[in-house]
Parts: C-alpha cells; structure tokens; sequence
C-alpha cells in the first residue's frame, strides 16, 4: 500500500512538474511528449528488467541498475531547477 501511494505521487508529481517545466504557448504538447516518453520508458523498463534479472548475477545487477537510474533521476531532478523562474 505505501509503495503504490509513492508511486501515485510521484506520477501526479511529474505531471505538475512538466506543467512548470515547459512554457505556456507549448505546455500542452510539452506534457504531452514527457507523458508519451515515460510511457515508452515504463514498457522499455519491464524488458530491460526481465533481461538483467535472468542474466548471470540474477538480482544484484538489477539492483545496480535502478540505483544508476535513480542518480540519473536525481540530477535530473537537480537539473529543472534552473529552468524554473524565480518567484
């Protein structure tokens, strides 16, 4: 239960977070590819999970993968912040 209210907040959080991202004569279709993208990337995600998982070191590399897709997130994350105008 905790982990599907994270990941519902972390998906409207996205959502209002493209909304700021992008400016108002292209918001919509900025939202628009960031949602298509994320999508293409959760069906990339379940493929590319099934493979490291079943290769020679099974979980643990499928553990290191997330946690290099965390960082990567992160400094993302890191990186938005520049594009927001100061208030």
């Amino acid at each position: 239960a905790i982990a599907g209210a994270c990941i519902n907040a972390v998906q409207v959080g996205s959502y209002v977070l493209a909304a700021h991202v992008y400016p108002t004569a292209i918001r919509t279709t900025g939202v628009g590819a960031a949602l298509g993208i994320g999508r293409v990337g959760a069906v990339a995600s379940s493929f590319a999970g099934a493979l490291v998982g079943a290769g020679a070191a099974g979980a643990s590399n499928l553990f290191l993968l997330v946690a290099a897709a965390m960082l990567v997130v992160i400094g993302g994350v890191f990186l938005v912040r520049r594009h927001l105008p100061p208030q």
